[in-house]
C-alpha cells in the first residue's frame, strides 16, 4: 500500500474551505484509516472508500457512538453525507458527494476517531463494495442483534440513576429541615422502588447492599417503619450522602445537571440500530445537553482552570443549540455541536461562528441556521453559573480560553459582556486594552462601597472616571503605583509610558484586582448566581487559601481575591456567619498556617466593619 506523505499540490481551494487546510500533509489518523480499510494512503482513496457500503457502515457507527473528534470543519463532511443517507435523503447526499469530489485529493473529509476511543474499524469492514451504499449499509447494520449489556446500561441511565437522585434529594431535604423525614413521601418512594425493580430487572447494582443507593433505601425503610436508626446505620447514611454529593454534586446543581444531561444523551444514542433497539429517537422530554464532555471529565477541567481543550465542548455545544434548536436527532445534534467545538478550537480569536453555516455539508444537514438569542442567552447563563461556582471550588481565575468563549457566546446572544481578555496591555505602548477599562467599570459598579473595595484600598470612583474617559495610560499608572512602583518609567515624546510596565507581574495582579478578574462581569452583566449561595462560595475560597498543596503566595492571593468578592456579595448575616466559620476553621489549622493567616483575617474583619 502506498503511503502518500508528500504535501498536496498548491491549487487554489474552494471559497468555503478552511484557509491553509488544503496544504496539509496526510495525517496519522488518515494513514491508519487507509490501512484498516485496505486502500491506498491518499485522501482521494479514503473519500471513495467512505462512499462504499462498508465505508458508510463505519461512518454510521461513528455517528451513533459519537466517538469522533472534529479539529477542522472539513473532517465532518463525510459524516454529513452518511447522515443524509441514513435519513433517506439520497438526492441531497449524492449532490453533496459530487460537490466534495473535486477537492477530495486535497481536503481531509475523513472523520477523526476519538484519540482515546477504539480503532477506526466499525462494523462491516470486510463487506463487499456495492453501488447502493445506503441500502448495503442498512443491511449490514440490520445484522446487529439486541445487546443485553447495552440494554442494561440504558436501563441504568434512564431508570435507576434518576431514582437514586430522588433518594438523595429526600435525605438532603430531611437534613436541611432538621426534622424527621416525612413518612408518606418515604413510603411512596419505597413503593415506587418495588414497581421499578419488577419492571426493570436487567440492572442489579441497586440490589448491592454495599452500594450508596442501597444504604439510603435501607435507612428509608427504617424511618418509614417508625424505627430510629442505630449509630452505625446513621453513620453509614451520612457517609453515603456525602459520597454521592462529592462525586456528582447536589441534584439540581450545575455539575449534577450536566452529568445527567450527558447520560440522557448517551441513553438516546443507545436506542439506535447498533443497540438492537427500534428507531433512533431521543427520550421524550429530555433536554439536549449544554455541553457534550462527560461530566466527571468536565468537572476536572473546570477545577484545573478550564483548559483550552475543554472550553470548546461547552461553548460549541451551546452555539449549536442556539443556532439549530430545531434539530431533534441526537446524532445530528452531537455532530453539529462537535463542529462548533472544533471551530472554536481551530480559530484562536473571537470570530463570527455563523460562517460555519456557509459550509455546504452543514447547510445540507441543517439548512439555514436559525439564530435564537433566547436559547443562546440561556446557554450563556448556564455556562456563567457553572464557571462562577467552579472557579470558587478551585480558586482559579477564569482562564483565557473560557473568557474568550464566554465573550463569543455573549456576542452571539446579543448580551453586552465586558470581559478583560489577556494579554491585558500593549507592552509596546505601556497601556491597557479598552476591554480592561470596560471590565474595571463593571467591577466599580458592582463592588463600589463593598468590603472588596475597602480591603483592597480601591477608589472605584476614580476607576469609573478613568473608564469613562478611556484613560488607559492613567489606569496603568494607577496599577503601577498600587503595585509599589512609584513611577512607571520615563514617558516617550508622545506621552506614552515605558513599554515594560504592563509586563510586570505585580502590575498585572493589580489589573486583576481592579477588574475583579471578570467575576463582576459574570454577575453584573450576564446575571450569574450560585445555587449554593454566596456564603458557600466564600467558604470554598477560604478552604482553597488554606489548602497545603496550594500554599504558594500566588495561589493564596488568588483565593483571597475570590473570598473577598464572594463575601462582598453576601448579606450582613451571611458575612457574620462566614467570619465565625473562618475563626473556627483557623483554630484547627497548624500553628504556622494560622499565624500566616492572622494578619489578612484581621484586615478582613476591618473591611467588614
Amino acid at each position: 500500500m502506498n503511503d502518500d506523505t508528500t504535501a498536496p499540490p498548491r491549487v487554489a481551494p474552494p471559497l468555503w474551505a478552511t484557509p491553509g487546510l488544503a496544504l496539509t500533509r496526510l495525517r496519522p489518523y488518515e494513514r491508519e484509516a487507509a490501512r484498516l480499510a485496505g486502500v491506498p494512503g491518499n485522501r482521494r482513496a479514503l473519500f471513495a472508500d467512505g462512499l462504499t457500503g462498508p465505508g458508510i457502515s463505519r461512518l454510521w457507527s461513528l455517528l451513533e457512538s459519537g466517538r469522533y473528534e472534529i479539529h477542522a470543519p472539513e473532517e465532518a463532511a463525510l459524516l454529513c453525507v452518511a447522515w443524509l443517507l441514513r435519513a433517506d435523503r439520497l438526492d441531497a447526499a449524492a449532490e453533496l458527494a459530487a460537490l466534495l469530489d473535486p477537492f477530495a485529493d486535497r481536503l481531509p473529509f475523513t472523520p477523526r476517531p476519538e484519540a482515546s476511543g477504539p480503532e477506526y474499524r466499525g462494523p462491516g469492514t470486510t463487506g463487499p463494495e456495492v453501488t447502493g451504499p445506503a441500502r448495503e449499509a442498512a443491511r449490514l447494520l440490520a445484522r446487529q442483534r439486541p445487546n443485553r449489556a447495552v440494554a442494561a446500561q440504558r436501563e441504568a441511565l434512564t431508570v435507576w440513576r434518576p431514582f437514586e437522585d430522588e433518594l438523595l434529594s429526600y435525605w438532603l431535604r430531611a437534613y436541611a429541615d432538621g426534622a424527621r423525614a416525612p413518612r408518606p413521601e418515604g413510603a411512596a418512594l419505597l413503593e415506587r422502588y418495588g414497581a421499578l425493580a419488577a419492571a426493570h430487572p436487567l440492572t442489579g447494582r441497586h440490589r448491592d447492599p454495599k452500594s450508596n443507593a442501597a444504604i439510603l433505601r435501607r435507612a428509608l425503610e427504617e424511618r418509614v417503619a417508625g424505627r430510629e436508626l442505630s449509630p452505625r446505620e446513621a453513620g453509614l447514611l451520612r457517609r453515603a450522602v456525602a459520597s454521592m454529593v462529592a462525586k456528582r454534586g447536589r441534584p439540581g446543581s450545575p455539575e449534577h445537571t450536566l452529568l445527567r444531561q450527558e447520560q440522557v444523551r448517551q441513553a438516546a444514542l443507545l436506542r439506535g440500530p447498533l443497540a438492537g433497539a427500534e428507531g433512533n429517537a431521543a427520550i421524550p422530554g429530555a433536554e439536549p445537553p449544554a455541553a457534550l464532555a462527560a461530566a466527571e471529565e468536565a468537572r476536572a477541567a473546570w477545577q484545573a482552570g478550564l483548559s483550552a481543550v475543554r472550553v470548546p465542548h461547552a461553548v460549541g455545544a451551546a452555539l449549536a443549540r442556539g443556532y439549530h434548536p430545531e434539530v431533534a436527532d441526537p446524532a445530528l445534534r452531537t455532530l453539529l455541536a462537535k463542529l462548533y467545538q472544533g471551530a472554536h478550537r481551530f480559530y484562536h480569536h473571537l470570530q463570527d461562528f455563523t460562517r460555519l453555516a456557509e459550509r455546504p455539508w452543514i447547510r445540507a444537514v441543517a439548512g439555514a441556521p436559525v439564530r435564537e438569542p433566547v436559547a443562546l442567552g440561556a446557554a450563556l447563563r448556564r455556562l456563567a453559573d457553572f464557571a462562577l461556582e467552579a472557579s470558587a471550588e478551585s480558586t482559579a481565575d477564569l482562564s483565557p480560553p473560557l473568557v474568550t468563549g464566554l465573550s463569543a457566546l455573549a456576542r452571539e446572544a446579543g448580551v453586552p459582556a465586558s470581559f478583560a481578555v489577556e494579554p491585558f496591555g500593549r507592552s509596546d505602548l505601556g497601556i491597557v486594552t479598552t476591554e480592561v477599562l470596560s471590565a474595571a467599570r463593571v467591577a466599580a459598579e458592582l463592588m463600589g462601597g463593598t468590603p472588596y473595595e475597602r480591603y483592597h484600598g480601591i477608589d472605584y470612583a476614580t476607576v469609573r472616571d478613568m473608564a469613562e474617559s478611556d484613560d488607559r495610560e492613567g489606569f496603568v499608572l494607577l496599577c503601577s503605583v498600587r503595585a509599589g512602583r512609584r513611577e512607571p518609567g520615563v514617558p516617550f515624546a508622545d506621552g506614552t509610558y515605558s513599554p515594560e510596565v504592563t509586563a510586570y507581574p505585580s502590575v498585572i495582579e493589580q489589573v486583576r484586582i481592579l477588574t475583579a478578574c471578570n467575576l463582576a462581569t459574570l454577575v453584573h452583566e450576564i446575571g450569574a448566581a450560585p445555587r449554593s449561595g454566596w456564603d458557600a462560595l466564600a467558604r470554598a475560597a477560604f478552604t482553597g487559601a488554606t489548602r497545603r498543596r496550594m500554599a504558594t503566595p500566588k495561589r493564596t492571593a488568588r483565593a483571597w481575591r475570590h473570598l473577598l468578592f464572594h463575601l462582598s456579595m453576601c448579606d450582613a448575616d451571611q458575612r457574620a456567619a462566614v467570619l465565625a466559620w473562618i475563626d473556627t476553621r483557623t483554630a484547627r489549622l497548624p500553628a504556622g498556617t494560622a499565624a500566616r493567616l492572622a494578619p489578612p483575617v484581621a484586615e478582613l474583619r476591618r473591611a467588614m466593619a
